[in-house]
């Protein structure tokens, strides 16, 4: 039996960068207002479960989780556990914004956090580059 071992969850399209390699800004989807609804992700989970397949990882990114609304962000974390308790989380941001809340998220979910990083637009002399490592090191304190 074939076994699914990481889920990847896109719930979200919108970023707040254009990067030119990114399928998103290609497709001119990156303002988008559409969510993942989590009656439709609870939907997959439930398929995946009844399947047999219990992943060790799931992986949340898109788009950039981080302009989501908190509370959308931790019922999804919470409903992915309610039916995988023992997952690990990691989610991927460019960490051009990081709302209070990603501490909280991080500390609770023990979620990895990698970052995207452009090396083209984030010469050290631009402001992308700037706010990235602010906001870098301000994460390290917690990750």
């Amino acid at each position: 039996m074939f076994a699914i071992e990481e889920i990847d969850i896109i719930p979200t399209f919108k970023c707040n960068l254009n990067c030119d390699f990114c399928l998103y800004s290609e497709l001119r989807i990156v303002d988008s207002k559409t969510i993942l609804s989590l009656d439709s992700l609870k939907e997959v989970l439930d398929i995946l479960k009844k399947e047999g397949n219990f992943p060790k990882k799931v992986a949340v990114f898109g788009g950039e989780i981080l302009l989501l609304e908190k509370d959308y962000v931790f019922d999804l974390f919470k409903l992915v556990l309610s039916f995988f308790p023992a997952v690990s989380f990691g989610i991927v941001t460019n960490l051009m914004e990081v709302p209070s809340w990603f501490e909280s998220l991080v500390k609770d979910y023990n979620v990895h956090v990698s970052t995207s990083y452009e090396g083209l637009r984030f010469s050290p002399e631009s402001g992308l580059y700037k706010e990235w490592k602010k906001n870098l090191e301000f994460v390290r304190k917690f990750v």
